[in-house]
């Protein structure tokens, strides 16, 4: 589930500086909405139940939370995650060197059997 946006669900990030000028979902809250630090919490609690598990796991979401789930992952503050930009459809892999959490991976390329395909004009596979 994604950062619930409340009233600014729907709206820019221009939209919403026109009235608030240096807004930013980092740095100002979203009214009737949720808070950085309960996007956090959220993201803590995935990351203790993945912590728990023997294998790998994989996980899927939106942007913003995938960002504030990769700086607590590392143990920073949430608001970190507005220096780690997330392109649509990547592959990021979060890991521990010995017992260290580290990232891996960070907007790697996501490849699928899709791409193996020699596709033809008019054909699907």
């Amino acid at each position: 589930m994604e950062w619930d946006y409340g009233d600014y669900e729907g709206i820019t990030t221009g939209q919403i500086r026109e009235k608030i000028p240096d807004w930013s979902i980092w740095t100002h809250p979203c009214p009737n909405g949720e808070t950085i630090n309960d996007v956090a919490a959220r993201a803590d609690r995935v990351i203790a139940q993945v912590r728990g598990q023997e294998s790998n796991v994989a996980l899927f979401s939106h942007g913003h939370l995938l960002r504030v789930l990769a700086v607590r992952w590392l143990g920073f503050e949430p608001a970190n995650g507005k220096h780690f930009q997330l392109g649509t459809s990547t592959l990021s892999i979060l890991t521990h060197d010995r017992a260290t959490p580290v990232i891996k991976t960070w907007n790697g390329p996501l490849i699928t059997a899709a791409c193996a395909v020699p596709w033809r004009q008019g054909s699907t596979p």
